[in-house]
Parts: structure tokens; C-alpha cells; sequence
């Protein structure tokens, strides 16, 4: 099959992305689009702690400002545009409105930023489906795999702290929430992205004038120290009988970097189905599942390989992964396996920004890892630029590092695996 020249890819429209400091020192950024009456908004606040009480105080404010939401709309008797998470290291409030009365749709937006006002009662009644959420997540192979490599992985000062304690949070007074609420509800370190059809005026007209100003932001960064090593981890009935999880990392440089020869290596290696891990996996006993990632943490970013299969075969899964790397390092890529991934780059990308929602989201995961805003229209010419001679860089510096941090959980009968990671990639 011929693959479609790379230079007739498409290439995204660059919108005028405007930036500007309101009254408050809440950092605004609007993209103007005018192919539908729609207001794409994302506020995103920092908020990261290095214990787990200040994790179930997080999850506790999300809890709050869904009820909010929720009261709203039992209220108005129309659903709600807006939603609110965490990340583990951002509060993240989005809404998608009418650009034609901005005024009215933002005003949910500033109920949620009013100060506290739950009892004891509330948070004890919180307090229950947080702790839930927790416990079932400490069951979770994933969930301890990571956390595992995130500990080994860097110095345990700065190192955000994701997973509630579950027997703590039920513990969290109303005055101690309220305390952690004001807090973090501030401008310092905050940013707004609007994509839509309006003016930034309007968009300053209409901010929620209760948003508290500067205080110190609640953002963490951490420094990279692998422990190398595989280690093998205590697991817990969670219905996922016979497979065990396998998880491979290494540091990748800063967040903000535009290491675009990285992102590819992603992708080549096992971030897509034309893949090389996922495509030579199918040779593999039981079927497992192969994949690769480039994830950030504390303004970090990790190499990430992860492998769900049978217990029997984690030797046999590591020896695979090792042989692949060590393929990456020594075999050339062919023109058509780089085009082919670099099409799948262009093709996800385009996507992203043809999407006001999707654009939004991006500009702001973007800015949070401390790039620019318009580091998504760069990437499409950045990656057209990446050479054989940079991917072989970029595995150099991945494949090749001796600062490998391995993780495995699973109903494993006994240690399968020793130092057979160390032995292969020291």
C-alpha cells in the first residue's frame, strides 16, 4: 500500500491566540473563532500537595463545586455546561456556552467560585463516596504501579500526591476545608482559555468578580532520581484474575520541552497500532497488551511502558520489551514506517485543533506543562522537520538510559522476574 506523501498533509490554520492579565492577575488567553456561536472555557487552577490529606481535601472541593453544579441545575431545571475534575496537580472547571449572552453563562462560573459554605454534615456525607473511590483505587494494579514508579522515579520532596487516604478524609473538618478552599481558589498561578466567538473585552466584562487575587500558587515541581531496578510489588484480589501489570520508566526531560523527536519515538515505538511493540506483540503467548506513553509529572516528563499479561509470561514480556528497544537502537527506521507515523501524528493533531472543545483542552494541558500557547499549531512543521538523525538521537537518549525504574503487580506465586531487568538494560 502506497502511504500518502507527507508534505500534502494538511496543515492547521494559525488562529490569533491574545493574552492579557485581568484586574485580578488571573492570566487570560482567548483564541477567536467565529465558525459557530459557542464559547469554549477552561479555567484551570494549580493544585498539588505532597501528602494524602491534602488529596482528599482536593477530591473533597471537587465533590463540592459538582454539588453546586448540580443544585444549579435542580434549580434552573437545566442541565449543566459545566464540569470540574483534578488532575492531581490542576483544578480544572470547563464550560461550553452560548458566545450570544456570555454574561448568563458565566455566571455558574461564579458560584463556584464563591467562598465555602459546607457544614461538618456535608463533608461527612462527601467524605463517604471520596473514600470509596480511594479503596478501590489501592486495589487497582494500575493504580499501584504508577504510584510505585512516581515514588521511584524522583526525590521524594515536590512529588504530587494523587490518591486520598481513605481513612483520613471522612476525618476533614468544615474549618479545615474552608481553610484549604481559600487556599487554592485564588488567581496566583491560574489561567483562563477561552476558544469562540467573542472579543476579549467581553470576556474581561464579564469575569467573575469573586475569583480572590494573588496568593501563592499550589504548584510542585520535582526532580528526576531513578532508582533503577525492577521491583516486584504487593497485589490484592481486584477481579482481574490471572494478569499481572508491568510498567517500565524513564525520565524524558522537562515538561515544557519541544522535543518533537521524542514524541515520534513515542509513537513508533508504542503509541499507535502500526507500532512496532503492538505489531510484534501479536506473536507473543496470550495476547497481551503493549503500549507506550510520554506522561508529565511535576513539570517532568516520563518515558512510560506498560504491559498487562499473564503472570506466567512476565519474564517472557520483559525480554520482548527489551529486544524492541535494543531493535530501536540498532535498526533503522524505513522512510514508509516514519511516514506512516508521522500521518498519524499530523492526522491526531489536525483533528485537535479543528475542534474548538479539543482545542481548548489542548492550549490549556499546554500552558500547564509551562509550553506556550501555540505549541500545538508548531508541532505539525516541527514534526515534518524530524530526521533519521534525531530519531536515533531521541533513542539514544531514551532506550539507552541507564536510569530504567521497573514496576510489576499481579497474582504472581513468587518473584518470576529478579534482576532480569537490571541485567538487561544497565
Amino acid at each position: 500500500m502506497k502511504l500518502p506523501a507527507l508534505h500534502k498533509s494538511p496543515t492547521p490554520v494559525r488562529p490569533e491566540i491574545t493574552h492579557t492579565v485581568a484586574d485580578n492577575g488571573l492570566d487570560v488567553y482567548l483564541v477567536r473563532d467565529s465558525r459557530a456561536p459557542l464559547a469554549e472555557v477552561r479555567l484551570m487552577i494549580p493544585c498539588s500537595g505532597t501528602n494524602r490529606l491534602h488529596a482528599g481535601q482536593a477530591e473533597l472541593l471537587v465533590h463540592d463545586l459538582r454539588e453546586r453544579l448540580a443544585r444549579r441545575e435542580r434549580l434552573t431545571g437545566q442541565p449543566t455546561a459545566w464540569d470540574v475534575s483534578w488532575t492531581g496537580e490542576w483544578l480544572r472547571i470547563s464550560g461550553h456556552l452560548p458566545s450570544t449572552d456570555l454574561r448568563r453563562g458565566l455566571v455558574p462560573l461564579a458560584d463556584l467560585l464563591t467562598p465555602a459554605d459546607a457544614t461538618d454534615t456535608d463533608l461527612a456525607t462527601w467524605a463517604v463516596p471520596v473514600a470509596k473511590r480511594a479503596r478501590s483505587r489501592l486495589l487497582d494494579h494500575s493504580e499501584i504501579v504508577s504510584r510505585a514508579l512516581r515514588q521511584r522515579s524522583f526525590l521524594p520532596d515536590g512529588l504530587p500526591e494523587t490518591l486520598p487516604d481513605p481513612e483520613a478524609v471522612g476525618l476533614i473538618t468544615a474549618a479545615e476545608y474552608h481553610d484549604f478552599h481559600d487556599l487554592v481558589m485564588r488567581s496566583a498561578g491560574a489561567f483562563l482559555v477561552v476558544v469562540g466567538d467573542v472579543a476579549l473585552s467581553h470576556v474581561l466584562e464579564h469575569l467573575p468578580r469573586s475569583f480572590q487575587t494573588h496568593a501563592l500558587a499550589m504548584r510542585l515541581t520535582a526532580t528526576p532520581a531513578p532508582q533503577g531496578g525492577l521491583h516486584t510489588l504487593p497485589t490484592f484480589p481486584t477481579g482481574t484474575q490471572g494478569e499481572a501489570t508491568l510498567q517500565l520508566c524513564a525520565p524524558a526531560g522537562p515538561a515544557d520541552s519541544r522535543s518533537t523527536a521524542h514524541d515520534l519515538l513515542n509513537v513508533l515505538f508504542g503509541a499507535y497500532s502500526g507500532a512496532r511493540l503492538v505489531t510484534h506483540a501479536q506473536r507473543l503467548p496470550r495476547a497481551p497488551s503493549l503500549y507506550s506513553t510520554l506522561n508529565a509529572t511535576a513539570g517532568q516528563r516520563q518515558f512510560i511502558v506498560t504491559a498487562r499479561l499473564h503472570p506466567d509470561y512476565i519474564t517472557t514480556g520483559i525480554r520482548f520489551i527489551n529486544s524492541e528497544m535494543d531493535r530501536m537502537l540498532t535498526q533503522a527506521l524505513s522512510v514508509e514506517e516514519s511516514t506512516a507515523a508521522k500521518n498519524f501524528c499530523l492526522g491526531q493533531i489536525t483533528s485537535v485543533l479543528d475542534s474548538p472543545a479539543d482545542l481548548a483542552s489542548k492550549i490549556s494541558l499546554d500552558l500547564s506543562l509551562g509550553r506556550e500557547p501555540d505549541w500545538c499549531f508548531d508541532f505539525p512543521e516541527a514534526l515534518r522537520k524530524v530526521t533519521p538523525l534525531d530519531l536515533g538521537a531521541a533513542s539514544e537518549e531514551l532506550f539507552a538510559h541507564q536510569g530504567w525504574t521497573a514496576a510489576v503487580c499481579g497474582e504472581l506465586k513468587e518473584d518470576p522476574v529478579g534482576n532480569e531487568w537490571t541485567r538487561l538494560r544497565r
